[in-house]
C-alpha cells in the first residue's frame, strides 16, 4: 500500500472506477479502482472530488519496468 495524491478525472459508479491523474505526471490518465465500501454510499468522497486532489492508500500495479499500470484504492482522506 502506498499514500498516493490524485486529482480525479472522472467517475463510473456501475463499476466502481476513477480515472485519476498524477500531480507528477500532468495530462497523463491513469485508472483506479475503488475498493473502499463508502464509495457505495452517495454522495461520497471519490464523487464529490470531481475536478480536485485527493489524497488515497492505493496499491499500485506496475509494468516490469516500473511504469504505474493501474490503482487498486482501499481508502481515501
Amino acid at each position: 500500500m502506498e499514500k498516493i495524491r490524485v486529482r480525479v478525472d472522472g467517475v463510473t459508479i456501475h463499476n466502481r472506477s476513477l480515472k485519476v491523474e498524477l500531480p507528477e505526471y500532468p495530462g497523463k490518465f491513469y485508472s483506479a479502482e475503488v475498493r473502499d465500501p463508502a464509495f457505495d454510499q452517495t454522495p461520497n468522497i471519490y464523487t464529490a472530488a470531481i475536478g480536485q486532489f485527493l489524497d488515497v492508500e492505493a496499491k499500485p500495479t506496475r509494468r516490469p519496468n516500473g511504469d504505474l499500470v493501474k490503482l487498486y484504492i482501499m481508502n481515501a482522506a
